[in-house]
């Protein structure tokens, strides 16, 4: 190398193109040639020689920038909806000019694709390139778009795992790529050292740099990358990496080590035998999303749950097991089918919904509709037949109250005695369009007697021989969210001809598993656990409003909705990667910032409803699960969000390992008073929406949720987040009796603003976080929880 060093010493000025820079070697020719001038140029085929140059007069230890237009050349940075994008932000070249090509020769349709006029000045090329402007105004080059890859849902560039490989002092050259192991892509890193660098050494000196997902599974130390005989890397002669040794053996005769490397295989893909008892969960492949997915499997393998904490901090096969031994006798009572009974106990939900019945039974507030679009040819005997089966196979789809001297029971009503109708539901024309659909739904959603059954109802609008609307309407005290999928699920299965197994368990049996937890004592922990951590609390968050509260409850409600597009979802995943914490955890720490501004209270409390089916008999039953857990924090004004971030974390980390508390039994426990015309005790609520209702086809039906209006809101503010592959979606759900839309408004704006400055500066002090309300409140005004003014 020394030798091709010394080709240069005659030269003034030396272009190179056609490729990526290698950092190591640029440095190396301007140390040992300090006068000579270099330029890294940039330019496709396309446009004439080149389109870009940068004179490189310092030593890089990661990319070189392509640098900046030539004369009569332009260049632009634009997102996928071909806006130019903000400098920092990555998007896809487009160079234009003097030098930029007519098209190509007799291919009009890739000359449309890729050739443009009329947008900018003059004629514009893609070139499929990803880059972004920096801060002095040169282009740092990012790669080939096509070249990007999906890593468990994370956009991956490996150009740019491969400079921050390079800026390794040991690290001569390094070639990122993708590898398809079990069915998963995952990263190998192919790396040119100078001496010896072990693959741990590198696989740390990245963990402190990029985010988990952009750490490569496996790292391959090699002489020369190869080339091709255009100078390329040729990826095809890349080898493969060798299968790995696998640590200390787990002994056959040890079931619960030998099921937990069964269990480690079928989530890491990797063969039982090569997973030895001391191994790191994470070295092999494993993530947070495993991490969960892990957690549950072993609870539905040793019905003990294990927190997300301990699997990080013990997460070897050896340090599990000996987890898993040692909560075995504190394990919770298993669920058991309980003998045939004339009625049941109510568990702690059904007992807070037949409260709120009682005092209001015209109230719709806790009703639980859905609406189904089915577009085929539609066997109405057939759904008949799919509901009347789901109906015998859940009792709670049976169920109903029943109250005497002795309390408020609940009593099932056998198979044989129900019996279903279908209101067939009037069409006022012809045309299935959303305004017909709403004015059907309206209709359709009304109040149930809790005394009286049935408590769901099923109607069926027909618009013609293809196109028919199903609307579906279950009190809450006998369904929550996951019913619904477990509804749909079962009804597209029972309708295409397929039999279920027989449920071992019923709703009814999980309010007696419910009741005799209470009494075993288990739960006192919990109890304590909550008591302590809520002291003091006595009144929900103060809630600056517009109007004075009613003095009846008015559960009127308004909706918006907002969008946090994949650039920034992107940023938001690779922060939560660096802190180790989730998506929720994130969002509710934002969420506590703005009602900490708009209080001006450094205590908040938060409510957020969980699935509550945590023990595997759960899973697939219809009925109430959910609790609410009250999420104390305090976002005090001095601390870094990072700082309040972690303390998030440590809050809701230990709120979900006691979360078998009801949150009914709380209220009555701390005897907090009962609000008359609003929330007691929590008033705004956050949840991450993680249920699943995917769409099921069977031949000739399709059957497609609906979106519709629901003007409800039990909550005086609630936010409603759902991940989606184009970003992050919001619902904020506000009671209409108290703010205006623009109030709302403004108060999404300034969630939005809060967001993107703890995305600039994790370590931002909380009371440096600017929002509109700070201008106003600085400017002297001021608000009155009892309804004043809150414009901006």
């Amino acid at each position: 190398m020394e030798a091709d060093i010394g080709l240069f010493r005659n030269l003034g000025v030396l272009i190179v193109g056609g490729d990526a820079l290698s950092p190591s070697h640029v440095n190396r020719v301007l140390e040992r040639y300090p006068g000579l001038r270099l330029l890294n140029g940039y330019g496709p085929t396309e446009n004439t020689t080149f389109s870009t140059t940068h004179w490189i007069k310092q030593s890089y230890q990661s990319r070189i920038p392509i640098g900046t237009p030539i004369s009569n050349s332009t260049a632009y940075v634009v997102d996928s909806m071909g806006r130019l994008s903000p400098v920092g932000v990555p998007g896809e070249l487009w160079v234009g000019g003097d030098g930029v090509a007519l098209g190509y020769l007799n291919d009009p349709e890739l000359t449309a694709e890729k050739f443009m006029n009329g947008v900018f000045p003059t004629t514009i090329y893609r070139t499929g390139d990803r880059a972004r402007w920096l801060a002095d105004g040169t282009i740092d080059f990012l790669g080939r778009i096509d070249q990007q890859v999906k890593i468990r849902g994370f956009r991956v560039e490996p150009g740019e795992i491969e400079a921050r490989l390079v800026s390794h002092p040991a690290v001569r050259e390094a070639v990122v790529t993708v590898l398809d192991e079990g069915g998963e892509k995952v990263l190998c890193a192919y790396l040119v050292t100078r001496g010896e660098l072990p693959g741990d050494d590198a696989r740390l000196y990245l963990k402190g740099k990029l985010p988990d997902y952009m750490v490569p599974r496996h790292f391959i130390r090699m002489e020369a990358i190869p080339l091709n005989t255009n100078g390329k890397v040729d990826y095809k002669a890349l080898p493969h990496p060798e299968p790995r040794e696998s640590g200390a053996a787990v002994m056959p005769g040890d079931p619960v080590r030998r099921r937990l490397v069964e269990i480690w295989s079928s989530i890491l893909g990797i063969k039982p035998e090569g997973i030895g008892s001391q191994d790191d969960f994470f070295s092999l492949g494993g993530h947070s999303l495993k991490a969960t997915i892990l957690a549950a499997k072993i609870e539905s393998a040793f019905g003990v749950a294990i927190p997300l904490v301990e699997l990080f901090a013990g997460p070897t096969v050896e340090a599990l097991a000996a987890y898993i031994e040692r909560m075995k006798h504190s394990v919770e009572m298993q669920p058991e089918a309980v003998e045939d009974k004339e009625c049941y106990p109510l568990c702690s939900a059904q007992e807070r919904l037949f409260v709120m019945w009682k005092m209001d039974p015209g109230l719709e507030l806790y009703n639980m509709p859905f609406v189904e679009r089915l577009t085929g040819h539609l066997d109405v005997t057939r759904l008949k037949t799919a509901l009347s089966d789901i109906i015998r196979r859940h009792e709670a789809l049976r169920t109903y109250y029943h109250e005497s001297t002795g309390g408020v029971k609940q009593r099932v009503l056998p198979a044989s005695e129900f019996e279903l109708t279908i209101e067939e539901l009037a069409v006022d024309n012809g045309l299935a369009s959303d305004d017909a659909v709403m004015t059907l739904f309206r209709k359709f959603v009304r109040p149930f007697d809790l005394q009286t059954p049935p408590l769901f109802r099923v109607g069926l609008a027909r618009f013609d021989d293809n196109n028919h609307i199903l609307l579906v309407d279950m009190h809450h005290s006998i369904s929550d969210g996951t019913s619904i999928g477990v509804f749909l699920k079962e009804f597209m299965m029972l309708y295409a001809g397929n039999e279920l197994p027989p449920l071992d368990i019923q709703y009814r049996d999980y309010a007696l598993w419910q009741q005799r937890i209470r009494k075993s004592g288990s739960l006192n922990a919990q109890e304590e656990f909550w008591l302590e951590r809520l002291k003091g609390c006595t009144a929900p968050v103060p809630l600056p409003v517009d109007f004075p509260r009613p003095e009846d409850k008015n559960f009127l409600g308004g909706h918006l909705f907002f969008h946090l597009d994949l650039d920034v979802a992107r940023r938001i995943r690779a922060l939560l990667e660096e802190e180790e914490v989730t998506l929720y955890m994130f969002l509710l720490a934002i969420y506590n910032v703005l009602l900490s501004i708009v209080t001006g209270l450094e205590d908040i409390l938060v409510g957020t409803a969980i699935a509550g089916r945590k023990h595997a008999a759960f899973q697939d039953i219809i009925g109430m699960f959910v609790n609410m857990l009250a999420m104390r924090n305090y976002p005090s004004a001095k601390k870094t969000f990072r700082r309040f971030l972690s303390e998030v974390k440590h809050n809701t980390v230990t709120a979900f390992q006691n979360q078998e508390c009801q949150f009914f039994d709380l209220v009555q426990a701390l005897e907090v008073q009962r609000q008359e015309s609003g929330n007691t005790l929590v008033n705004v609520t956050i949840v991450l929406q993680n249920m699943e209702i995917p769409q099921w086809d069977v031949p000739g039906l399709q059957l497609q949720s609906m979106d519709y209006e629901y003007n409800i809101s039990k909550y005086d503010l609630s936010f409603i987040v759902l991940e989606t592959d184009d970003g992050i979606d919001f619902v904020v759900e506000y009671a209409a009796a108290l703010f205006k839309e623009e109030t709302i408004e403004t108060l999404v704006f300034n969630y939005k603003t809060i967001l993107m400055q703890v995305l600039d500066d994790k370590n931002i002090a909380l009371g440096d976080v600017e929002t509109s309300y700070n201008a106003y409140i600085s400017a002297g005004n001021s608000w009155r929880e009892d309804g004043g003014t809150f414009d901006f």
